[in-house]
């Protein structure tokens, strides 16, 4: 928990809502480009304080979907490799499922 909070207050004070980031160096301005939250903070910046539309805000919406794109297929990739490592035991049609946190009282078996 703690380090989600540090990445979330890393991100919110890198996506140039608390400080700009024309005045950040430039190594850090590089890497604002990697935080979704500079994209949505320039879209909704536009929409409710200017009134602009998407046909202006197109280049943040475009990078907004891409940075989605990468995460969900990173995201993919690693749940497949991480299923990969899990292997089924059958024995007699009986599926051992993996350890879950239920009290030791249930079974953790499954039958078809």
């Amino acid at each position: 928990m703690i380090i989600t909070f540090l990445i979330v207050l890393t991100m919110n004070i890198l996506s140039g809502i608390i400080f700009p980031i024309s005045n950040m160096p430039q190594a850090v301005q590089y890497l604002t480009y990697l935080m979704p939250i500079r994209y949505f903070a320039i879209i909704v910046r536009g929409i409710l304080l200017r009134g602009i539309g998407i046909e202006i805000l197109w280049p943040q919406a475009l990078a907004l979907v891409l940075l989605g794109v990468l995460t969900l297929t990173l995201s993919i990739s690693r749940l497949r490799k991480k299923c990969s490592k899990i292997r089924l035991s059958f024995f007699s049609g009986i599926i051992l499922l993996p350890q879950s946190p239920l009290p030791s009282h249930t079974y953790n078996t499954y039958r078809p």
